[in-house]
Parts: C-alpha cells; structure tokens; sequence
C-alpha cells in the first residue's frame, strides 16, 4: 500500500484539498473568519451565523456539525458521497440566504451553551494579554446574542463566507455533482496581534486551582517541538516528580503566517499550589537557559513519526489546508516531515527563549513568582489619565471609590489607588440595562460602571454616555452581575483595614469573656460555661471569621486582580 498522497483542486473558485481514503467521506469546509475578526460589541456574530445556517439543514442521519475557533470556522459532515454533496451546497446556500425568522431562537439556544461551557482558562490569559479585542474576545461573553439583527448577521455573512476565502477539505476525490455556490471574493488576512502588557514576562492571577502560561512566538517547526519538549518537561515535573497535577498541557496553535502561540494549562492539587506555579517557570527557564538534550529530541520525533505513520491523507489534507487559510502559502505535509526531522538542539533555542520573554503567566491566589524575574501585570487602566469633575457619591456609592467624567471618557479610582479609565473614542462596548446602570469597556478590558443610583449626577453622565456610545451600545436584560463584565473586576467591598480592626476587637471580647466566664463557674458552673459557650461560637467564631476575610481582602487588593 503506497503512502497516503494529498492533492489540491478547485470547484466554483473554492480550493479543494483531498486525499485518497476509501469508506465514509469526511468533509469540512474552512472559511477564514474567526474571533480574533470580531468586534466586541458585536461578539458572537460568526457563531450565530454558523448556527443558522446548520438549523436550515435540518437533522439529516448522518453526522453535522459546525465550530467556529480563533482564525477560522469549519461545518464538518461525514456520509456517503451523496450526503456531503447535499450537505455542503446546503450549507453556502443556507448562508446566502440566512432564515432570519430564526433568529430569536437561535440567540436562546446560544446562551444556553454559554452556561454550559464558561470560560476556560486559555480564554482568561487571552484576555489580559490581548483586552477586548483579537483572541481576547474569548473571554467575554458573546454580546451579538443581544444586538444582532437579520440584517446585520446576513451582511457580516455576505463579507466573510466567500469562495476565496474558503477551502474544502475532504477525505477523498471529490464526488460527483459537488458544488459550492458562494460568492466571489478573496481570502482574508489574519488580523495583526495588538498585545498590551508593557512588560514580559508577566504573570496575573487566578482563583482557580491551575496554572497556566501563554506565550507568542515566531511559528516553525522548531517553536512547534519545543511546544512537545515542554508538555513532556511538565509531565515529569509535576506529574512524576511533584505529583500535584493529573495531564499538564502545552499546545502550539498557529496564529498567522509569522505567528503561532503556545499555551500551557495544568489543573493543580489545591494545597500545591505556590509548587506548581514555580515548577512551571522553572521548566519555561530551564529550556531557555540550558537548551534540550538530544535524547528529548529523539524522544519526540519517536512519537511523531508513530503519529505521523497513523496520520491518514484526509487529516494531511486538513493540515494543509489549514496552513494555506492562515498564510496564503501552500507547503505539503511531507515538507514539515523533513524539516522537523533536521531540528537540533541549538535550533531549539530560539523559540525557547521567544517563550521565556514573552509568558505570560496565570498564578492560583495565593501564590506569586518572584517579581523581579516576572512583572506583576497592570491592575490599573493603560490609558492615561482622563482628569475631570468628580461626582457626588450618595449612601449607595461603593465606600472610598471616586467616579469621574470629562469630555474624554469616564474614570474610576478605586481606595487602593487602583484606576479604570475608558475614552469614549475606543470604547469597545457600552452595556446598557433599563435600569440605567452603564459599564463602559476598554481596549484594555478594564471596565467602568455608572450606578444611577450611586451618583448624584449620574443621569446627566448617563446621558452623554449614551450619545457618545451609541455605535458601541449593547442592551442588556438580566440583572447586572459580575458575569456581565470582563475577568479584571476592580476591587470593592469593605476595607480591609476596617474589617481587621473589628475581628481583633471581636477576638478580644471573646476572650475577655470567656475569662469572666471562668470566674463565673467558680460559683455557678452551669452560667459560667454557657457564658463561654456563647462568647466562643458567637462573638468568638464571627471575629475568626471576619479576620480571615480580612487578610484574604488584603492579599488581593495587593495583588493583580482574579
């Protein structure tokens, strides 16, 4: 049996790449339209076009299904060659002609599958490293569910799901009667990163059990096995060696023609923490700083070459395709093969080294690298300093925080000196609820809201928010939560400072009582003891409690926000 071969055709001006598998027909067709091309106050809408698009087609017996990820949107099928040809016209002239009538179901059925899947945390490091904008949008909710109109998702369709812009991957030869009736147009370009962190590496962190690294590096074969190396240095570090997480990860995702990302995740043993997260940066600067054995090379090319030898033509052809999508360039699967197999050490190197500058890294609460070697990254906004007029706080004002306005924008200053700036020229969305209440969203994430309640002059400010906002505005309906707002939440609550004075206070009266108790029970041992009973449990528990609370509040108004 020959090796499995790959090769490029083209139908109705849409690329075609097959390979020479036998049985079922497996198809995907790829466009170049992903999140990192969306707006923020229109997240979503890629994927509410994907979803009315399929529900046009019905529920055949076969498989269907769609996916949209961070570059590109695939609708994949498997069948019979009747099937795929059926299911791939279905899908370009469902998508000409979206059934706008579907919409508002659409829109429920899509945030219910919001609730099921939250945020991951590669969404939460995209987010502090690239804000409200490209790949950051992954961490924010997918606000087009709210806005989008039929005409708006038809219009976003017509510009992005072309015949240039697409490519047809299949299992084997193209079937008879194939057609793809979409219109002309040409392939898109990978928007260019916009990173915003001032200084790498950098670490935020998370109030989760994991740790996590996210780093830029320039895309090869090379930064590709260093990607391999490092899963396989985690795994014996915390896995066999600190024995604190399960199936630590690190991923190579290509980005553009220059640009790939590597990412890290490792659910982490909650008492292990401070461990893990050291034992990840150690790992990142030990590859940096010493290089790979040869050995670890060999290693991994054993277990590339057992995957490549199971790697089917359907699957080369999806590699391919998917590489031409994000560069505009063709290379065959067998020219990566060759290249990978010449890598040395000293090669190595380079994306070893691009990955310990750039990391960025999600550390548990409770834990921190060493600030000298990685940046604690901004808390406050990175725009500058809007100024303005201060507003009136009334009882209902967030204790110690100040809100300003001026022509520019909106500016919060929270009582850890903590501020959130938003200009009204790049605001990235403005979410708006019938009750008044506005949160403002940067390019940066941050996140400022208005509480017209909270201001004396708050409905004058609501106003021109509005009219400044208007192009950015998205309608809100639920009852304003934290879920609502971007992962870099302000501090706010009670001081911790106050809070720490009334548990000392709480913890010396429990004791002063519990003393008068035992002075008590030398008459009366029945009142004694319950004089101590209730010192304990009541005043003694709440000032225990209010402590802790306290020193948890300090920690993380002194540390980058959850």
């Amino acid at each position: 049996m020959g090796a499995p071969t790959v090769a490029w055709t083209e139908i109705d001006g849409v690329n075609v790449v097959h390979g020479d598998e036998l049985g079922p027909l497996r198809a995907s067709l790829v466009f170049r339209i992903g999140k990192t091309d969306e707006y923020l106050h229109a997240n979503g809408l890629t994927h509410l076009a994907e979803h009315l698009a399929l529900f046009a087609l019905g529920q055949p017996p076969h498989y269907q299904n769609g996916a949209v990820r961070t570059c590109v949107t695939s609708f994949d099928t498997i069948g019979d060659p009747e099937q795929v040809v059926t299911f791939v016209r279905g899908v370009c002239e469902s998508l000409g002609r979206l059934d706008g009538e579907r919409l508002e179901a659409e829109t429920r059925v899509l945030e219910v599958e919001a609730q099921q899947r939250g945020r991951g945390l590669s969404s939460v490091m995209f987010l502090w490293r690239y804000g409200a904008g490209g790949p950051g949008l992954w961490g924010f909710d997918e606000y087009a569910v709210r806005t989008a109109t039929a005409e708006s998702v038809q219009m976003w369709a017509d510009h992005v799901f072309r015949a240039g812009n697409a490519a047809l991957v299949l299992s084997g030869p193209p079937p008879a009667g194939l057609r793809m009736p979409l219109a002309a147009g040409q392939r898109l370009h990978v928007p260019a990163l916009e990173p915003l962190l001032p200084r790498t590496p950098a670490q935020f962190r998370v109030d989760r059990p994991q740790v996590g690294g996210l780093a830029a590096v320039r895309r090869s074969v090379a930064a590709s096995m260093y990607s391999d190396l490092l899963r396989r240095r985690l795994v014996e570090r915390l896995r066999r060696d600190l024995a604190v997480s399960y199936s630590p990860t690190a991923e190579y995702d290509r980005y553009d023609a220059e640009t790939a990302h590597v990412l890290v995740e490792a659910d982490v043993h909650p008492d292990h923490l401070a461990a893990a997260a050291e034992a990840l940066h150690g790992v990142v600067d030990e590859m940096a700083d010493d290089g790979v054995a040869e050995a670890e090379i060999t290693a991994s090319l054993d277990e590339a070459r057992r995957s490549r030898e199971l790697a089917d033509s359907g699957t080369r052809a999806y590699v391919e395709a998917l590489g031409w999508l994000l560069s505009g360039e063709r290379t065959s699967w067998d020219a990566f093969w060759d290249e990978t197999q010449a890598l040395t050490p000293d090669q190595l190197l380079a994306p070893a080294q691009q990955a310990r500058d750039d990391m960025l890294y999600a550390v548990p609460s409770g834990s921190e690298l060493d600030v000298d070697q990685v940046a604690l990254a901004p808390r406050s906004s990175l725009e500058p300093e809007l100024g303005g007029d201060f507003l009136t706080p009334t009882q209902e004002a967030p204790a110690g925080s100040r809100l300003a306005a001026s022509a520019e924008g909106v500016e919060r200053i929270w009582p850890d000196g903590t501020r959130s700036t938003v200009r009204y020229d790049n605001c990235r969305a403005a979410l708006a609820w019938p009750s008044g209440a506005r949160i403002l969203i940067g390019p940066d994430a941050t996140a400022v809201g208005v509480e017209p309640r909270a201001w004396m002059e708050a409905l004058d400010l609501i106003t021109e928010i509005d009219r400044r906002t208007e192009r950015v505005a998205v309608v809100m309906h639920e009852p304003a939560t934290a879920s609502a707002q971007p992962s870099r939440p302000a501090p706010e609550g009670i001081g911790w400072q106050a809070a720490m004075l009334i548990a000392l206070v709480c913890l010396g009266g429990s004791v002063a009582a519990t003393g008068m108790g035992l002075v008590l029970a030398r008459e009366d041992p029945a009142s004694g003891f319950l004089v101590i009973a209730l010192a304990l449990v009541t005043v003694g528990v709440f000032g225990a409690w209010l402590l802790r609370y306290a020193v948890r509040e300090r920690n993380r108004q002194r540390s980058p926000p959850e």
